[in-house]
């Protein structure tokens, strides 16, 4: 019974891995805490782009604002990369005009109307006028036209980062809640584990709790052998033969080599009697000329 709920649970585990794998596989779901986190700074960086679009907004509305009033009221306007040429153009015309202004306190003004070179200052004079009218009006135009185009960049920035984050915000909440489903079946599983751990050790506690039950296997019935299987005294018998054998003729070998090499070392001793006169002696030996030579050999 035991072993039957054991396999049902770990059927039931392996087809929990199973179905939580394939969910995080289909909503790209590697990891709980970082994905998380990556929806969150998605989300996060979105909101800000959005509040620096809607803050560049508010400056260029409230630049065009400005640069209609000005206008309205008939102030000068430029725009900053325009001053430096109105600006050369007012310096030139302002040195012919003082250059007049001095020959008018000398000269007559019929004097002034017939002289070509005080005529042609008087000319250029007036050109510049209308040269620095003509500048200034453009500039003008210019710089509304500019704050105007980007006002309108900075909407469609700010419509742009709007819908960004609204995308985000959809994200996040998709996202929320496939990691709330990916949460219940991460813990379903673990609550499947749990049981089978359970299970797995309530079952040694029973093995441990049983009494001693030793199972005895038999292997071979028991018989009577037609023949002893020892000892063998026949091949003992035989063994101890020939190493009798061997340890003689090993030892015979080894007296006849100790025996020769005793043979082989002769030592000789000569005695030498010297002549004897006697009757007796020459009786005894019977050596002619009364001379005897007594050679014993002594072998070692």
């Amino acid at each position: 019974m035991a072993d039957q709920q054991s396999q049902v649970l770990n059927l039931k585990i392996t087809e929990q891995q199973q179905r939580l794998q394939i969910f995080a596989n289909e909503n790209d779901i590697t990891s709980l805490e970082r994905d998380e986190n990556r929806a969150l700074s998605q989300a996060k960086n979105a909101a800000e782009n959005l509040d620096h679009s809607l803050a560049d907004q508010a400056q260029a509305q409230a630049m065009l604002d400005s640069l209609a009033k000005f206008t309205k009221s008939g102030q000068t306007i430029l725009r900053p990369e325009d001053k430096l040429q109105i600006d050369g153009i007012k310096l030139s015309l302002r040195e012919i005009n003082s250059n007049l202004s001095a020959l008018s306190t000398k000269y007559t003004q019929a004097y002034l109307a017939r002289d070509p070179d005080i005529v042609t200052q008087q000319q250029k004079a007036q050109q510049l006028q209308i040269l620095l009218q003509k500048q200034i009006e453009v500039s003008q135009s210019n710089y509304l036209l500019d704050v105007k185009r980007d006002l309108s960049v900075v909407k469609g920035k700010v419509r742009q980062m709007n819908a960004q984050l609204v995308a985000q915000n959809k994200l996040a909440q998709v996202l929320s809640q496939n990691l709330k489903q990916y949460i219940r079946l991460d813990s379903e599983l673990k609550a499947l584990e749990t049981q089978a751990q359970t299970l797995k050790n309530q079952q040694v506690a029973r093995e441990v709790s049983k009494p001693l039950d030793a199972k005895i296997t038999l292997l071979e019935p028991a018989y009577i052998p037609d023949f002893a299987i020892g000892p063998n005294y026949s091949f003992q018998s035989l063994i101890s033969l020939i190493v009798a054998f061997i340890i003689s003729t090993l030892s015979l070998i080894l007296f006849s080599f100790i025996f020769k090499q005793k043979a082989s070392v002769v030592t000789s001793q000569f005695v030498m009697v010297p002549r004897q006169t006697g009757a007796n002696e020459n009786a005894k030996i019977g050596f002619a000329q009364n001379e005897q030579l007594y050679l014993r050999f002594y072998v070692c």
